[in-house]
């Protein structure tokens, strides 16, 4: 504590002291003031008791002489009504005071004494009684009623009056007591005060002596302890240190005077440090230091490598001119006929640098030579630091950077023009590339997308990439895969195809994407006139096919195929055979491997033939069927219209299984697109979801902090209003208590804060697997365990289960493979929705998993309506289903299948109407690189 504080702690001593005793009278005067309060409230209460004593036995008195006048009248003589009035005047009179005493003692006990509200209620009833037997008394003696029911009716108002007159002395009493107990209170207490502040007048006297004293013992001694350092401190001794004893100011001069001497002795260390850093870091330096006095050239003190250069010892160069121990010479720098740098930083005062050659050829040596100036506070120059430093190899080197430096000019020159080729032929090229970088930034471009967007290179260089294509400019046609689609341009009504293929460079880390547009709008059209053309291709070959069926009436023939069967013969052929009569042995060239004579397969020469009938191939004048044949001009026709329409129908049966490929292959790829779209809705979706989740969640966890409390606090507050309230508060707040159900409330507010702390995990967790479900279009080959891919789907379609049926699993010891986990989710999600529709009412799914032999198989089963068996083989088709109309599109089972398929597993299904379906998915156990294989074996590059 500062001298200042206890100083004026000590007056402040004094001032409490004085405090005390001005408080003590001040409580004293009060104690007093609350005497005759009390006295002056006791004092109207013993009055209004009084009063209500007296208007009590004023109504019995009115009673009694009413009575008496009533007994001396004559029995059975009438009375004026006056007379009756009077009386009944007489009895209210004496019941007024007595109502309004007991008002004011009511209006009293409110004030002053609720807790004797039970005394109050006594007396009123026992006034009231007195008022009704009185009145009831006199009313008896009017109607002159029996002798012993008037001694009755007297001897119930003497019981009145003198329980009323108990009730009222009781009261009496009873405040008197109050009273008097009040009295005795504070009159202790007034005398404990009293000795109180006696008592802390002579502590504060006490201690206000012997802090006065305190303080001028460590004041003074101090004082002398310091004067005595100090003399030790002027002779050298750096070692000695004062007590410090306190935080006043006496203290810190202690603490200021001991940091002054570890101060003094920490630069006197320093300086001995220094000298020893400055000496090591010289000796550190690879070239050669000397100091110069500039009055006379001599060397006070050199370096390790100057006396290693020169070959002499520190006794040697000290106090001897620089030239003479470096040149030998008496005068400075004569041998080089070159200023001496010593006077040249005489002269300038600044620091110089010369180079000298020493020797010549190869083995000359290039030393630079440099001098600076220490000067003292003055300014004058007091010492010179000469630097001698063999720079031989750096020469070397700089020349050796020269050359590089002109190559690096030429490669430069090389790669500036390869650059400017680029731009050339970039900007020759019709299609726009555009480069962008990770922030979607335009950082190069050709000259076509220059021209598109008729922007300067300043607008473009670092524009925002999304500017140029906006949603309100583009129509999206159709879309291939991640990175291109097809759109149209509504500005300039033309159709584009864009592609962009992600780079990164993995020296520099530098990532973006490359964009190219290609304007697609004359091949739109040509594909537009080409499909008009497949239209009217369509329409003449249904025109031919109509033309052949009518030509058919006239060419009578029977088709077969170019195995030398019969394809065709008329009826002048029939009519040759008929004629003729051919037999085998009528064909020379019968029996003759490879030398047959006839195009046409026929059995008319008694054998198989190649060739048309009618053509000669070979001698064959001896077969008369030759002979006599003629050329059909109609059979000419239908074979040539047969084999026209043959190919026609082959190229058709192609170009039908190309477009249901094509079909089925753009369905697929909506789908997957569609499946894309939606993952990245549901990515949205859970991002968006995660930060209010995170509010909620943490604010429960602090919300079950305050609560606990809470209730801490309110057990705490029940027990101190059970013990310290007065018995009327504490019945209405144990009627509040039940009333508001606080015992229940309190036990509730945990689990509920519980179950909501459970219902925000569980939508975290839903939120994590849609988040992982979502991300099709990032579905790497990797490690995974098909238990997870199976939890992380149930928990995305739980929704449309949980209402159907129940899910059994049970899963069995499987091992983790290479594979595709989101596409396997795909799977998965498919599947168990599907048994969720196919199920009508409650039922259940059942979830197995089992691995062997290289094999991981997952059996989803489920109890719903199940499948025909003929319809089971076109169960995996496109397009094919069994639902309603408007209930699916055929490709669910379709993309499983591809899917399981470039896994390299297989998908099996069994199925009984009414019982339900087994689906069976085999997937291999792969790992590694392996995968890649797999699906490279499929066709399928990943």
């Amino acid at each position: 504590m500062r001298l200042v504080n206890k100083i004026w702690l000590g007056y402040g001593v004094v001032l409490l002291a004085l405090l005390l005793v001005l408080v003590g009278f001040r409580y004293n005067s009060s104690i007093h003031g609350n005497y005759r309060q009390a006295a002056e409230r006791n004092l109207q209460i013993n009055e209004t008791l009084a009063d209500l004593k007296v208007a009590g036995l004023r109504i019995v008195t009115s009673t009694n002489e009413a009575v008496v006048i009533q007994l001396e009248q004559p029995k059975n003589a009438a009375r004026p009504g006056s007379a009756l009035d009077e009386e009944k005047r007489v009895f209210d009179q004496g019941i007024a005071p007595f109502r309004a005493a007991l008002q004011r003692y009511d209006n009293y006990v409110g004030l002053w004494h609720r807790h004797e509200r039970p005394i109050f209620q006594e007396i009123q009833s026992s006034g009231e009684k007195l008022i009704q037997v009185n009145a009831e008394y006199a009313s008896l003696v009017t109607k002159e009623s029996p002798a012993e029911v008037i001694l009755k009716a007297k001897k119930d108002s003497e019981e009145a009056e003198q329980k009323f007159l108990a009730a009222v002395d009781a009261a009496i009493a009873r405040h008197q007591g109050e009273f008097l107990q009040q009295k005795r209170e504070m009159e202790l207490r007034a005398a404990r005060y009293f000795y109180v502040v006696l008592i802390c007048c002579l502590f504060l006297f006490l201690v206000v002596l012997s802090a006065g004293r305190t303080i001028a013992k460590r004041i003074s001694r101090p004082i002398e302890e310091l004067r005595m350092a100090a003399l030790q401190i002027g002779r050298g001794e750096l070692d000695v240190r004062v007590e410090v004893r306190g935080r006043d100011e006496i203290g810190l001069l202690g603490e200021t005077f001991n940091r002054m001497a570890s101060d003094l002795k920490l630069f006197r260390d320093a300086l001995r440090e220094s000298g020893e850093f400055a000496r090591t870091v010289l000796n550190s330096v690879p070239d050669a230091i000397s100091i110069i006095d500039p009055a006379d050239y001599t060397i006070v003190g050199v370096n390790r490598v100057f006396l290693q250069e020169s070959g002499r010892t520190e006794e040697d160069v000290i106090g001897k001119p620089c030239h003479l121990v470096t040149h030998g010479t008496s005068e400075p720098c004569t041998a080089f006929h070159k200023e001496c740098p010593l006077r040249e930083v005489m002269k300038t005062g600044e620091h110089v640098v010369f180079e000298h050659t020493h020797g010549e050829g190869e083995q000359g040596r290039t030393v630079e030579v440099a001098a600076s100036p220490i000067r003292d506070e003055e300014g004058k120059i007091v010492r010179i630091v000469h630097v001698s430093r063999d720079i031989t190899e750096r020469k070397q080197t700089e020349q050796e950077l020269l050359e590089k430096h002109l190559e690096l000019q030429e490669m430069y020159r090389m790669v500036e023009g390869s650059r400017r080729e680029w731009e050339v032929t970039m900007d020759a090229l019709g299609e726009m590339i555009i480069l962008i970088d990770g922030e979607e930034k335009v950082r190069r471009y050709n000259r076509a997308f220059r021209l598109f967007t008729g922007l300067s290179g300043e607008e473009l260089d670092g524009a925002g990439w999304n500017r140029f294509l906006t949603n309100t400019d583009i129509r999206v046609g159709t879309v291939f895969g991640e990175g291109g689609m097809e759109f149209f341009h509504l500005p300039t009504k033309q159709w584009f195809v864009l592609n962009s293929s992600p780079y990164k460079d993995p020296e520099s880390g530098l990532s973006g994407t490359v964009i190219t547009i290609h304007n697609s709008t004359e091949l739109k059209y040509m594909a537009d006139e080409l499909e008009e053309i497949n239209r009217r291709v369509e329409k003449e070959r249904t025109e031919l096919q109509s033309a052949l069926d009518q030509l058919s009436a006239l060419i009578h023939g029977v088709i077969r195929e170019k195995n030398f069967n019969t394809r065709f013969s008329n009826p002048h052929m029939v009519r040759c055979h008929e004629v003729k009569n051919c037999t085998q042995k009528n064909c020379p060239c019968y029996g003759k491997d490879a030398n047959r004579c006839w195009q046409v397969a026929g059995t008319f020469c008694g054998g198989e033939a190649q060739g048309e009938f009618a053509k000669k191939i070979k001698n064959c004048e001896e077969c008369a069927v030759y002979q006599v044949a003629t050329d059909d001009p109609i059979y000419r026709i239908g074979e040539n219209f047969n084999n026209m329409m043959h190919i026609l129908q082959v190229k058709n049966r192609e170009l039908e299984q190309a477009y249901a490929d094509l079909k089925s292959t753009q369905s697929q790829i909506l789908q997957s697109e569609k499946m894309a779209s939606i993952g990245q809705l549901a990515a949205g979706v859970a991002h968006e979801i995660n930060n209010p989740m995170g509010f909620i969640t943490s604010n429960l966890g602090t919300l079950e902090k305050y609560v606990g409390k809470l209730s801490e606090f309110i057990e705490a507050q029940s027990a101190f209003l059970k013990e310290a309230a007065l018995p009327d508060v504490l019945t209405e707040i144990d009627e509040m208590w039940k009333k508001l159900k606080l015992d229940y409330v309190l036990e509730d507010i945990p689990e509920l804060i519980e179950e909501s702390l459970e219902g925000a995990e569980r939508v975290k967790k839903i939120v994590q697997n849609l988040k992982s479900f979502s991300r099709v279009d990032q579905a790497e080959c990797k490690m995974a365990d098909l238990h997870d891919c199976l939890e992380s789907t149930l928990n995305i379609v739980w929704n449309e289960l949980k209402y159907k049926c129940t899910v059994t699993k049970e899963y069995g010891e499987i091992p983790r493979t290479q594979c595709h986990p989101q596409e396997l989710n795909q799977v998965f999600m498919n599947l168990l929705v599907n048994a969720a529709q196919s199920i009508e009412k409650q039922g259940r799914i059942t979830i197995r998993t089992e691995s062997d032999a290289g094999m991981i198989r997952v059996k989803i089963s489920d109890t719903g309506s199940g499948i025909p068996q003929d319809k089971l083989k076109r169960i995996f088709e496109p397009f094919f289903t069994t639902k309603e109309v408007g209930k699916g599109t055929g490709l669910g089972l379709s993309i499983c299948y591809d899917i399981v398929k470039k896994h390299g597993g297989e998908i099996d299904v069994t199925s009984e109407v009414g019982k339900g379906t087994t689906f069976t998915v085999s997937i291999p156990v792969v790992a590694g690189k392996e995968m890649e294989r797999v699906r490279a074996k499929e066709g399928v590059y990943g």
